[in-house]
């Protein structure tokens, strides 16, 4: 197959007696796996299974797709070096060679056995470890190397192992170049990828984010193990004439990560608290393939090993996790997350009650612990981890909330029970009082608040109480709901006395800023009701976001977005619009949702202008400085007249 040729599906006319007949010849004949029906037979390929929809694979395209095969690549260096077999030496490297838009990955492990490295690069889990005895690790299902080759324009990777190095290129996913090279330094080993990303299948200008790509790498540095160092090169970045080089190592384990992560806040405890672990299981029934391709079903023993580390923020009110396994960040948590909240929740709670005196009837909950506590916890396991996709963003088999939960009480109680922490133990017995009280005295006050709509939204506000046929008829046309989301009590009170009618216009009242959910999914949501783009969306809108939106269930016909005309106001409108756009884009593919813009400029009013039209006269007020120049030349110009004297001609 020549250079920059493409694999497409072959479909061959077929019947069944065909296929009972020949199907084994067109096995071998064709590239597998095969799939008959009744009227052809399809044969594909890995590599285009992943180009035709990349998004199975790696969720995003464009920049964010790039940088998650960086992802990918990245966590084999780490995989390797963890391998109780390995033989890396600790030094990993990473280079960007932002002209030419390639990105290139070394480290110094085993390689890949020169047989399977074809196989490893094209064929999707050819890489599995599902059936790994020892060995905790990130990449698990094995698709990493062939879904990067699959979007890649052009795809290199070197093994070098035994005194030799095997090189394979791609050019679209399609081998071009297959060689065997002869290493002169015989204790030479490792692996090399290089890749440029497809301007094809991942979009237009696709490149590596390098800021985003480096925070993950600082992020990752606190798990990394203590002796492993990756260097992040950058070379040809616009803007920098310089090369740009930085190394990355774990100095300070998960506690720094807290510390790092939030270096300016007023935390409750002057060092972050830090749990381990360590747990021996058995994993039951897991099918292992034999030489002879059948399975069997074995009981494998198996590891869990925790790190925990956590704080406090008073100014907070809501839980902040950061929450890993073997070293992938989890952005929605998983069982391991659920895990350990159970567990610091029960603790305290439990600390508190053996504490409570005779008269006592206060009940502390969960949410009085988890108000303003930043956690970050790491689960490294030999256990099939069963993510519930292949972006790992959760942790899905229940198998880990009862072992974690475990691990972490035990944790916390051989912690607290030595005499030097009980000093720590007793500030946040206090702190998860303080909340309770703030909690009940909250409660108090809205029993003795009017029911008719909730605290934070202004008398007028127009709310679900309306019967739903009305709803529906306000969606269609008939009654044009608006909603008018404003900035405090003195813009809300503004908007409300000039509104021109209480019956259709609702008004909001935002209390501060809301919190950025952006790089959250919309499930993020479900667990932080009271956050709040949630309370707008069910509570005022009545939408909701995510699968469970409804556009039929939509109060408002406009969603009006008017903060103040500031800095802080257009802040607080790009997160209003940012969080709308990630939790319910279809408000804004629906037309529903619409901004206030401020004039910037007013012009005085003669008092010609002002017999001639009264009322509000919309000539008057400019937007920009664009116009505010056109009609001032506009104005200058009526006003002169040029003469020529040669020609006695008059221009006006």
């Amino acid at each position: 197959m020549g250079n920059g040729s493409r694999l497409f599906p072959i479909k061959f006319p077929c019947t069944k007696n065909f296929y009972k007949k020949d199907v084994k010849t067109l096995n071998k004949e064709t590239i597998s796996p095969v799939i008959v029906d009744d009227e052809y037979t399809e044969v594909d390929v890995d590599i285009q299974k992943v180009q035709m929809k990349p998004t199975m694979y790696i969720s995003y395209v464009g920049d964010a797709g790039v940088e998650h095969l960086a992802h990918e690549i990245t966590n084999n260096i780490i995989d390797e070096h963890e391998n109780p077999n390995s033989i890396s030496d600790g030094t990993a490297s990473i280079f960007y060679d932002a002209q030419e838009n390639i990105i290139s990955f070394s480290d110094t492990g085993r390689g890949i056995p020169f047989p399977k490295l074809e196989a490893a690069c094209t064929i999707l889990h050819a890489g599995s470890k599902m059936q790994r005895a020892y060995g905790n690790t990130a990449g698990e299902n094995g698709v990493g190397l062939t879904v990067t080759n699959a979007l890649s324009e052009l795809f290199e990777i070197t093994s070098t192992r035994d005194g030799a190095s095997k090189f394979l290129q791609f050019k679209d996913g399609v081998k071009v170049i297959d060689q065997e090279i002869e290493v002169d330094d015989q204790n030479k080993h490792g692996l090399l990828v290089s890749f440029r990303p497809s301007a094809m299948f991942l979009g237009k200008d696709s490149r590596l984010p390098v800021e985003s790509f480096s925070q993950w790498l600082f992020e990752q540095s606190f798990m990394l193990p203590k002796d492993l160092e990756i260097v992040f090169t950058c070379e040809g970045l616009p803007g920098k004439a310089a090369t740009v080089k930085k190394a990355y190592k774990n100095t300070k384990g998960i506690p720094g990560y807290i510390e790092a992560m939030y270096p300016n806040k007023e935390m409750l405890l002057n060092k972050p608290i830090s749990l381990i672990g360590h747990m021996d299981v058995v994993e039951k029934d897991v099918p292992v393939q034999k030489e002879d391709g059948t399975f069997t079903m074995e009981d494998i023993p198996r590891t869990i090993d925790l790190e925990v580390s956590f704080n406090f923020d008073p100014k907070q009110t809501e839980p902040i996790f950061h929450a890993f396994c073997n070293n992938i960040k989890n952005t929605d948590g998983g069982k391991h997350q659920d895990g350990v909240k159970n567990a610091i929740g029960s603790f305290f709670i439990k600390q508190i009650n053996d504490t409570k005196k005779k008269n006592e009837t206060t009940e502390y909950l969960h949410a009085d612990v988890m108000a303003g506590i930043v956690v970050v916890l790491n689960m490294k396991t030999t256990v099939s981890t069963k993510f519930e996709s292949q972006t790992k963003h959760r942790l899905g088999n229940e198998y880990f909330y009862k072992p974690v939960r475990q691990m972490a009480i035990a944790a916390l109680n051989e912690l607290f029970k030595l005499p030097e922490n009980k000093r720590i133990l007793n500030k946040i017995l206090d702190y998860v009082k303080f909340n309770a009280k703030l909690r009940l005295e909250q409660s108090n006050k809205r029993s003795k608040v009017s029911t008719a709509a909730p605290t934070f939204m202004d008398s007028k506000l127009i709310t679900g109480f309306y019967p739903p046929n009305l709803i529906a008829e306000c969606y269609s046309g008939e009654y044009e709901f608006e909603v008018y989301v404003v900035e405090g009590n003195s813009s809300g009170d503004q908007v409300r006395d000039s509104r021109y009618s209480n019956d259709v216009q609702g008004v909001l009242k935002l209390r501060g800023k809301p919190k950025k959910i952006w790089m959250h999914p919309p499930s993020y949501l479900d667990t932080h009701p009271g956050d709040m783009t949630a309370i707008l969306l069910r509570d005022v809108l009545g939408c909701g976001w995510g699968k469970h939106f409804s556009l039929e269930k939509l109060r408002y016909k406009r969603i009006i977005l008017s903060p103040d005309a500031d800095i802080d106001g257009t802040h607080i409108n790009s997160i209003m619009l940012a969080n709308i756009y990630r939790a319910a884009p279809q408000l804004i593919e629906n037309g529903c949702v619409y901004r206030v813009v401020f004039p910037l400029y007013k012009l005085m009013e003669t008092k010609k202008n002002k017999d001639k039209k009264k009322g509000v006269n919309p000539e008057l007020y400019l937007f920009n400085k664009e116009v505010l120049y056109r009609k001032y030349e506009n104005i200058v110009a009526s006003k002169i007249r040029l003469k020529f004297e040669e020609t006695d001609t008059e221009f006006i």
